[in-house]
């Protein structure tokens, strides 16, 4: 006979690093004395311990057990509901179970880290700094950066001045800082600056509501860092006549105190060559690239090289060369690469006219896809928009939680998830909205997962000026306008479509869309989904809502007069 059990909180919270507990009630209806074990199924299974994980139950009698959830701190214990379920099985008769289920709520943890670079900065007139923001919490931080001097004797550029911060990920910023007031002679002056990175709210620009932040002092709540820049004199001791010099110096502050920090310099020297740059295999066709960004750097050059010619030649020939990356970009992914393949790069800075040397080639090998040992690929990938609007991915990891996951938007890698998460927040683009994920362990990685698609109209996007785009019209979603009730009958299965969970589904009359691609020779109601950027997206899509379809392009809509219902006689 099935043991009764129950538990006394069927919502409990707990924060990550702490303790929680729940008692579990077990009860025997049976008439002898059983033995029964007791453990806990769920994603909170790692964090709970049964005391104790066995009972003896007199007949019709009761005894109890606790179960302590103790989620460890950290990115890997994400904030929010988990549900968790407990289950006790006979020792007598391994059928005979019971199962208590309740929700563990995880509470979220804001931990983010700031770190500048250089700590001290020094010039005459402006000098730049990059500040680095890491999240070390359970939740995805938005920061905008805000940065202040408490003299106000500095101006500041903050470049880009919102940050989105992803569970254990490292975002940089660039921070242009200004003199307000150049000085001629004197003594340099220390002057110093913090930047902050304040929350913002989901969806917001502003932010978060409550008190603002201290100008001054510790601020526990949001990330922070000091700075410094020295401001120099324009001119040191005894360098020039000082009737030359003031001349100078009158004309360099009547220019600097009046120009926009937005208008770059006019600078025609080569700047230095990128640092760091070096190369990541991150799937079998796409090698990713990094490097620091320079100092008033208008764009990069990257040279795609042959990979034996730069082992022992500094500048060997191009084999491709792609321009015009931007100037303030510290990444750039190289894609439709073959897999295994060893690929290499270098990297110029351009200002103006004026290109750096090349940086030594850095090189990467791409991985090898579904080979043997590769990990599994991932399933139950699903795809929804949140209240933050931004896309959610999720997805079971095959691998047990050995292998790091790729997603990817199309044939672009948008997320690199580490091991053991499995979730991806990423921006939604209104012309691709499908989503696959592989596993990667290694040199290897499985094949790509069925593409999952966001429905259309969902997070912005869609048609434009009245254009439909490309339509998927399920193949039971023909009603011809001659037949008895066939709009009556399109509207019921519109409305049928909409109540499972397709909202963008609706009706056109063929005869209305002249462009409409293939035709149709008869005038018939389609009831659609619109707003898909290609073919295959439409019928990934239809895949996913076990639907079989076919795929239109409408075109313009153009009101025609309705031709005349048919009649009957006789």
């Amino acid at each position: 006979m099935d043991p009764v059990v129950t538990v006394d909180a069927d919502r409990v919270s707990v924060e990550p690093g702490g303790q929680a507990s729940v008692t579990v009630r077990v009860r025997n209806l049976s008439s002898i004395v059983e033995g029964f074990r007791i453990d806990v199924l769920g994603e909170a299974a790692g964090w709970a311990r049964v005391l104790p994980d066995h009972l003896e139950v007199l007949p019709q009698g009761e005894a109890l057990a606790t179960v302590l959830f103790t989620p460890p701190s950290g990115v890997t214990t994400r904030a929010g509901q988990v549900p968790f379920a407990v289950r006790v099985v006979s020792q007598v008769d391994a059928g005979a179970s019971a199962v208590a289920e309740g929700d563990l709520q995880v509470g979220s943890v804001a931990l983010s880290q700031a770190k500048i670079t250089p700590a001290t900065s020094k010039g005459r007139f402006s000098a730049r700094h990059r500040v680095e923001f890491s999240n070390w919490g359970n939740t995805p931080a938005r920061l905008r950066l805000e940065a202040t001097d408490p003299d106000e004797a500095l101006g500041f550029l903050v470049t880009p001045d919102v940050l989105d911060l992803p569970l254990g990920t490292t975002r940089a910023a660039r921070v242009k800082v200004r003199a307000r007031k150049p000085f001629f002679r004197g003594t340099p002056l220390r002057r110093a600056f913090r930047v902050v990175g304040r929350p913002v709210g989901a969806g917001m620009l502003e932010p978060a509501p409550g008190p603002g932040p201290q100008q001054y002092g510790y601020d526990p709540s949001q990330p922070s860092v000091d700075g410094a820049f020295e401001q120099k004199p324009i001119v040191g001791r005894g360098v020039l006549p000082i009737a030359v010099v003031a001349l100078v110096a009158a004309g360099a502050i009547g220019y600097l105190s009046s120009r926009p920090d937005t208008v770059p310099a006019d600078e025609s020297v080569a700047p230095p060559a990128p640092q760091n740059f070096a190369a990541e295999a991150i799937s079998h066709d796409t090698i990713r690239l990094h490097w620091d960004p320079g100092a008033r750097v208008d764009s990069y050059t990257l040279l795609a090289v042959d990979a034996a010619a730069s082992a022992g030649d500094p500048r060997p020939p191009a084999i491709s060369t792609t321009e015009d990356i931007p100037g303030e970009q510290g990444q750039f992914d190289v894609t439709g690469l073959a897999q295994n393949s060893n690929n290499c790069f270098q990297l110029v800075a351009v200002r103006g006219d004026a290109s750096s040397a090349r940086t030594a080639p850095a090189c990467a090998t791409t991985a090898q896809l579904a080979a043997p040992g590769a990990p599994g690929t991932p399933t139950e990938v699903a795809a929804e928009v949140g209240d933050d609007g931004q896309a959610r991915i999720t997805w079971a990891d095959a691998s047990g939680g050995a292998a790091n996951h790729v997603v990817r938007r199309g044939e672009t890698v948008v997320a690199l998830v580490d091991a053991p998460l499995t979730e991806a927040k990423v921006d939604v683009v209104p012309d691709d909205r499908c989503y696959t994920v592989q596993a990667k362990q290694g040199d290897l990685v499985s094949n790509p997962s069925a593409p999952v698609c966001l429905p259309p109209g969902a997070g912005g996007g869609g048609g434009a000026g009245g254009d439909l785009g490309i339509i998927a019209v399920p193949t039971t979603n023909y009603f011809i306008l001659e037949d008895p009730g066939s709009q009556g009958l399109a509207q019921a299965r519109r409305d049928e479509m909409r109540n499972a969970g397709i909202p963008t589904a609706d009706i056109l009359l063929s005869s209305e869309y002249p462009a409409l691609t293939p035709p149709l020779a008869t005038a018939t109601y389609l009831v659609y989904i619109p707003n898909f950027a290609s073919a295959e997206a439409a019928q990934a899509f239809c895949t996913q809502a076990q639907l079989s379809c076919d795929t239109y392009t409408p075109g313009r809509h153009q009101q025609a007069a309705a031709p005349a219902a048919p009649t009957t006689s006789g």
